[in-house]
């Protein structure tokens, strides 16, 4: 019985020194505004649509599946939930790993949260980018656009949604791109037509 105890006490003390509200930040990657932005989101969207929404970062030394990492968690949550997980670029992989888990696949398109497309994903364009601080953009970015998504499904409005500064971020992704492809294409042109003469 004294050992019960005991790994009782451990396990609450381990979870709790990382456990923020709805965000599990073990990879230790996400700054203060940030978990509480989601931890606003969060409790907002439960209490206006009851899902709960969970953030995970992990750390994954093994490279094993995020499904597997995630496991303890989810068996904890109580349906409706959706889990967004992350494990940071380490030693054993070449890049990251994310994923959403949910207890209802009809709340909103995971695959279009995920997509690597500028003008769909909310996660990977931004993970694929560059930067010292693409983790926290990219997990509060993911975390507005699920929670936008459920209360859009609910008929909801969220007052701490980040919806068009959401929108916002990514058109500043994505401009960029169209505008260089436009240029290589006139340039392009401007030789086949007047390079030669």
């Amino acid at each position: 019985m004294r050992s019960l105890i005991l790994k009782g006490i451990l396990i609450y003390a381990l979870f709790s020194s990382f456990a923020f509200g709805s965000v599990f930040d073990e990879a230790k990657i996400l700054n203060e505004k940030v978990v509480e932005k989601v931890n606003l989101i969060s409790q907002e969207l439960k209490t206006k649509t009851g899902v709960e929404f969970v953030l995970l970062t992990l750390n994954n030394p093994n490279n094993v599946s995020l499904k597997e990492l995630s496991k303890d968690y989810i068996k904890n949550l109580k349906s409706p939930f959706v889990v967004l997980a992350l494990s940071p670029k380490n030693l054993n992989q070449d890049s990251g790993k994310v994923d959403i888990f949910m207890s209802d696949e009809s709340l909103f398109d995971k695959e279009e949260v995920l997509s690597p497309r500028t003008n769909t994903g909310s996660i990977l364009p931004i993970l694929s980018r560059k930067g010292k601080d693409i983790y926290n953009a990219a997990l509060l970015n993911g975390s507005g656009d699920i929670a936008d998504k459920i209360a859009a499904k609910f008929g909801v409005e969220l007052e701490n949604s980040l919806g068009s500064s959401n929108r916002m971020f990514l058109n500043l992704l994505r401009y960029p791109l169209y505008a260089t492809i436009l240029i290589v294409i006139l340039i392009f042109i401007y030789r086949k037509n007047f390079g030669k003469k």
